[in-house]
């Protein structure tokens, strides 16, 4: 078996994990089979992606949709990331540019006055920056381009998007922003992640961010899932 084919298998096998966790037996063995059919040969970890056709395929409520995404990071985590992150060298489904963006782990704490909604998204959203920063001047340009772009997605303003994104210590655009506009917000840098350095790594990234969030106290009253 050559490195490519064990770390799909591996990667099928964490994928499995996570949709038993949120799904049952059949659901899960169906939704693994549209993986690695649809996503696992060349786009592994885009899991946002992923879970919106089993949304469509699979006839899943919101709510059901955000424990699924939850339950596969936490798989991909915990069976998946670590092993992958000592492993050389990379899947060639990996952009070359992409793939060496692996900043160290930094603990972004909540500021005294956050509610626990805004310091999970500030957790979040500043963990996604530390990775689009280790990426250099080049994909940070074009970060801010596709960001202005991505901010076309509902109730959420390009301007918004972008004192979030460097001025990041006010927030103040989002000071009164609901769950659901946060959602929205994360969602549109996703999505600007993942046309600068690709969806594989901006997975990575954000599957980084949710481990992150929820080692802090306030996952607790607001898991990071209630985002996704």
């Amino acid at each position: 078996m050559t490195v490519a084919d064990a770390a799909f298998e591996r990667r099928k096998a964490a994928i499995l994990i996570g949709l038993r966790a949120a799904l049952d037996e059949t659901a899960a063995q169906s939704a693994l089979d549209l993986w690695a059919h649809a996503y696992g040969p060349t786009r592994p970890l885009a899991i946002v992606d992923f879970v919106a056709d089993l949304e469509r395929l699979q006839a899943l409520p919101p709510k059901r949709s955000g424990a699924v995404r939850l339950a596969l990071y936490q798989a991909l985590i915990q069976h998946d990331a670590p092993k992958a992150r000592v492993a050389a060298p990379s899947p060639p489904a990996i952009e070359p540019a992409a793939a060496a963006v692996e900043p160290p782990p930094v603990a972004v704490p909540p500021a005294a006055s956050d509610r626990p909604a805004m310091a999970i998204f500030r957790a979040l959203t500043m963990s996604l920056r530390i990775g689009i920063d280790a990426s250099g001047p080049a994909a940070q340009r074009e970060f801010a381009i596709a960001l202005a772009r991505a901010g076309t997605v509902a109730r959420v303003k390009p301007a918004d998007l972008l004192l979030v994104w460097f001025a990041s210590q006010s927030w103040a655009a989002l000071a009164d922003a609901d769950d659901a506009r946060l959602a929205d917000t994360l969602h549109a840098i996703y999505v600007a992640a993942a046309e600068t350095l690709g969806p594989v790594q901006a997975d990575r990234l954000l599957s980084r961010a949710v481990s992150e969030a929820q080692a802090l106290p306030e996952s607790r009253l607001f898991p990071p899932s209630r985002l996704l």
